[in-house]
Order: structure tokens, then sequence, then C-alpha cells
């Protein structure tokens, strides 16, 4: 048992040291054999692993360019895809806040024309002679001015659209009847 012992540790200091001239003291040919071995062994295969990869990247640079031409066009539809998802979330934003007097972002750009179409749910004058408008998608409206006698009926289809140099225009389609509108709710 301590002859096994002492054997094996021997060979696994064997396999440990890298030095020649260590393998040279070893008395027993197989172990010495087998010291050299493994010395010579690491350093041919790391020479092999070089000379392949030094062939295998010349081969292969052609091979990485295409894919990295491949990467970067699948980047720039990705890119693309998320502009078009931040507009339609932008545009979304604009309707979910359209006619309060504050608005989100103020923009410098052409804006595209925001029109919120829906259906008359009620109308009412309030006292002070202002139409109160509520909308089925649950927008409410008021009138900037005053109206005696309306023509608005509950159940008409109106569009409503940022007025030419401020605030909004409730407009019925197919009637004359337009009316400035701010947005209450």
């Amino acid at each position: 048992m301590r002859y096994f012992l002492i054997h094996s540790l021997l060979i696994t200091s064997l396999y440990i040291q890298s030095d020649p001239g260590q393998c040279s003291l070893i008395e027993n040919d197989s172990d010495r054999l087998s010291c050299y071995d493994n010395i010579f062994k690491k350093s041919n295969s790391s020479k092999d692993d070089n000379e392949t990869s030094e062939v295998s990247t010349n081969l292969s640079l052609e091979e990485k360019e295409q894919e990295l031409l491949v990467k970067e066009r699948k980047l720039l539809e990705k890119e693309e895809e998320l502009e078009k998802k931040e507009k339609e979330l932008d545009s979304d934003q604009e309707r979910k806040w359209f006619g309060f007097a504050k608005r989100t972002v103020e923009k410098e750009e052409d804006e595209e024309a925001i029109k919120i179409v829906s259906k008359i749910e009620t109308v009412a004058t309030k006292l002070n002679s202002q139409l109160l408008i509520i909308l089925e998608n649950g927008q409410h409206w008021i009138s900037v001015e005053k109206y005696r006698r309306h023509k608005l009926k509950d159940g008409y289809d109106v569009e409503i659209t940022r007025g030419f140099l401020s605030g909004f225009a409730l407009r019925v389609p197919e009637t004359k009847i337009k009316i400035r509108v701010r947005r209450i709710k």
C-alpha cells in the first residue's frame, strides 16, 4: 500500500512537472518516458492548435464578415420595428391626452392631424348656456361659446380635431355643425 501511494504521488508529480531536466532524474524507464511524453505532447499540441487556428481564421474571415453583415441587417430591422412601436405608443399617448390644455410633449415638427371620432352619448346645456358633451369613449367636452339653441343630439357621430390656431373643434360630418370645445375630463 505504501509503495502504491508513493508511486501514485510520483506519477502525479511527473505530470505536473514541465521541465525536461526533471524527467531525466527519474530512474524508472516507463515513468521517465511518460514524463517526457506529457511535456512534449503539451507543447506540440499547443503549436498544432496555433497553426490550425491561423488557417481556420484565414478561411473563416469571409464567413465572419458575412455573419456580421447578416447580424447588422437583423439589428437594423429590429431598430426599425422599435421605432415603429415607439411612434405607435406616442400616438396612443397623444390620443389619450388629446384635448387637454397642457400638451405632454411640444414638437416643433409638423404633426400629423389627430382626429377623435366617436358618438355623442349625452348633450346637456349648463346653467351658463355652455354645452356639456359626453362621448361614448368616455371623454367630456365643454363648449367654449355659449349656446341657447343648439342642433346637437344624442347619437350623432362627431369628429374632434385640433383648431387652426388653437383649441379644438367638434364637427358633425355631413352637416354644417361646428363648435369650438375644450376637454374637461
